[in-house]
């Protein structure tokens, strides 16, 4: 299988048209979070379900494709704003682990940036929010912020 090919039939997940351009930055769980945006969540036994995925994502699409952003491209603009803000922070916090290693705040960037499995934070999949959310929290702990 290359990259951008289907795994899950196209009957089963409607969504973004083939030769688009983004329909292939929203395979397997990005069509499950543009159905999601489209009619929301719903639940119906013994068939597939999109109760079990994360809420902020779609929710944050639907927001940036009120500014005129198709659907499919807000999935993905989102993702990939979300993976900028995580490098951004993980500079911040790798740095302030070791402040006098600079190389290591640019190590862990390109990891994260470049492993295979990065793909992930680029794809229209909630990844690279959630991930932008982790270290938010973690950047808020060590700062000692209130909880709310």
């Amino acid at each position: 299988m290359r990259f951008g090919e289907e795994f899950v039939p196209r009957s089963r997940h409607p969504a973004a048209k083939p030769g688009d351009g983004v329909s292939r930055w929203l395979n397997w769980d990005g069509r499950w979070y543009l159905q999601i945006v489209q009619k929301g969540y719903e639940y119906q036994p013994e068939q597939p379900s999109r109760v079990a995925f994360f809420p902020l994502y779609p929710l944050t699409a639907r927001a940036v494709s009120r500014l005129g952003i198709p659907l499919p491209w807000a999935l993905v603009l989102v993702a990939n704003a979300a993976f900028l803000g995580s490098l951004m922070l993980l500079q911040r916090v790798v740095g302030e682990f070791w402040p006098r290693r600079p190389e290591t705040a640019s190590a862990a960037i390109l990891a994260a940036a470049f492993w295979p499995v990065g793909l992930f934070f680029r794809m229209g999949y909630t990844e690279s929010l959630f991930l932008l959310l982790s270290l938010g929290v973690y950047w808020g702990m060590q700062r000692r912020w209130p909880v709310v």
